[in-house]
């Protein structure tokens, strides 16, 4: 999936307890920033790009690696 793809989709996200719903706000060279929906409104959290790809069960295609 591609990073311009990836802006303002919406996941489910397992992360332990319970599953959370997100949707992607932006995307940085090496950081995948999302806002938290129902669990915690407006909360925002920055996951590294490896971690969300876990979390999310994808494989983002078009991103700088962190040099």
């Amino acid at each position: 999936m591609s990073k311009e793809e990836l802006i303002g989709k919406k996941f489910t996200l397992d992360l332990g307890s319970t599953p959370v719903e997100i949707v992607v706000n932006d995307i940085t060279e090496n950081k995948v920033i999302v806002e938290y929906l129902k669990s915690t409104p407006g909360r925002i959290e920055e996951f590294t790009i490896s971690d969300f790809e876990y979390f999310a069960m994808i494989k983002l295609e078009s991103y700088e690696q962190p040099r």
